[in-house]
């Protein structure tokens, strides 16, 4: 499952992949969720609602993007660049 709010559907050689209309439905009984893009509208995005939509919240945030919204959940495990994983 994706989520890009410029593409609404992708080429056919990537037919595996499902098009979301939006972040929280890419989001449901995901087991992890990467952060691949710096869109402004995923600053605006209930982190609650995605965490809970979530089989495993584990978001990977490749660019620490959305690290203020993401570092202080402790229902979360959030993996960026830069910073270590507890457990």
């Amino acid at each position: 499952q994706a989520h890009d709010p410029l593409v609404k559907q992708l080429p056919e050689q990537y037919s595996a992949i499902r098009c979301c209309g939006s972040p929280l439905e890419s989001a449901q009984n995901a087991d992890a969720l990467v952060i691949a893009t710096e869109w402004p509208d995923y600053r605006t995005v209930s982190m609650p609602e995605i965490i809970a939509a979530m089989c495993k919240p584990l978001i990977l945030d490749a660019n620490r993007f959305l690290s203020a919204a993401l570092e202080a959940q402790t229902n979360v495990i959030y993996v960026a660049v830069g910073k270590a994983v507890e457990g």
